[in-house]
């Protein structure tokens, strides 16, 4: 018998049976998604894998203005649409304006197929209002306006069980018969040569050149993530003391994230190098890039990390690394084992911004991690 066709009458009754769309007569392709940086490094994989599977389509994306960068470069990808949210802050008349904006230009844009991935009614709606034959979303069988309107022609089911984020983007594919294999199972960030000319100049500057370094960068947006400043301080003081390596500190551009390394800094006197609130997200990613080792906590540089394949040790604390954590072979996860109400997903302990099991990590074992990557 021959094979092939044996092969291909048996792929016509698979994807009959489960409803696979003939991806062959698709051309244009939006993939929307209205989350944070972290979260839209973690969807990369979903352009990558689709482009793998039919080179043919030209795939767009549509994310909030602020991640836009993280998908710049990215050759998977025709052209990146940003949603500015700061429209909806503004007056009623501008957030009319800007809402009818957005629409329309999603919709003259005539796409054959659409992915929601974050399972947002504004995601849902835009997918149904695109006119797209072909809407795949996420979050549930969730009708629109007032249950009335049914906007997805493939809904995506996620197990009620831990399942990494990563994993959960892959799963709209797997919805429409597309299985990425391990390789592909990887985010990827794409920085410019301008951007790698900037950041090695920024280091010859530092006196690194093209030598080792850690970098560190310690907080996040959501700071009851953090390790306490005292210890992370402390942690900076062993490794300049005991492994000597040149040492890079970044943060953003944030009251609270400097204040957060001024308190830090006070643990140590030995020099580093402090590029808090320098950079720009992009300029971010080549220096994680070239960083002999990543020390974080839960954050979007940890993705980018993860993206970079750079050696991460990361500490999680209320967040869950079975869903949030680096994906790849080279990171430590550290976390305080002995409280068994971790991840609880909260704003610290009672909700008061603390959390006992981060503070309850110790240098010791941190550090103990640190020689162990480094040997």
């Amino acid at each position: 018998m021959d094979r092939t066709l044996e092969n291909s009458t048996e792929k016509d009754l698979i994807d009959a049976y489960n409803n696979h769309p003939d991806l062959s007569k698709i051309k244009t392709v939006l993939v929307i998604f209205f989350k944070h940086i972290g979260d839209v490094i973690l969807s990369t994989p979903v352009y990558s894998v689709l482009k793998n599977r039919h080179p043919h389509l030209q795939i767009d994306a549509l994310v909030n203005k602020e991640t836009a960068e993280m998908l710049q470069g990215n050759p998977n990808i025709n052209e990146v649409i940003s949603y500015d949210r700061k429209v909806v802050k503004s007056s009623l008349g501008n957030k009319i304006k800007g809402e009818i904006a957005l629409y329309s230009s999603i919709r003259n844009r005539r796409y054959d197929m659409v992915i929601s991935l974050d399972g947002s009614n504004r995601g849902r709606t835009l997918s149904w209002y695109s006119g797209a034959k072909i809407n795949v979303g996420s979050g549930g069988r969730k009708k629109i306006f007032f249950g009335r309107v049914d906007p997805h022609t493939h809904w995506v089911r996620h197990t009620s069980i831990n399942r990494h984020y990563l994993e959960r983007h892959l799963d709209n594919l797997r919805r429409i018969g597309i299985y990425a294999n391990k390789e592909e199972r990887y985010p990827q960030l794409f920085e410019s040569q301008e951007v790698k000319t900037k950041i090695s100049n920024t280091l010859q500057k530092a006196g690194i050149g093209n030598g080792p370094y850690i970098l560190i960068h310690p907080t996040s947006r959501w700071m009851f993530k953090c390790w306490p400043a005292q210890l992370m301080g402390q942690l900076i003081d062993k490794i300049q003391k005991q492994i000597q390596l040149p040492i890079v500190i970044t943060a953003a551009p944030d009251p609270t994230e400097a204040d957060y390394i001024t308190r830090m800094k006070r643990e140590f006197s030995a020099p580093v190098i402090d590029l808090t609130g320098q950079l720009t997200l992009m300029e971010l990613i080549p220096l994680i890039r070239a960083a002999k080792l990543f020390i974080g906590v839960d954050s979007a540089p940890m993705h980018m990390a993860s993206a970079t394949n750079t050696p991460t040790i990361v500490l999680f604390g209320p967040s869950d690394e079975t869903d949030w954590g680096p994906v790849g072979k080279k990171y430590h996860i550290i976390s305080a084992s002995q409280h068994i109400c971790r991840p609880c997903q909260l704003d610290g302990c009672g909700g008061g911004r603390i959390c006992e099991c981060m503070n309850d990590i110790t240098v010791d074992e941190v550090f103990a991690k640190v020689e162990e990557e480094l040997k």
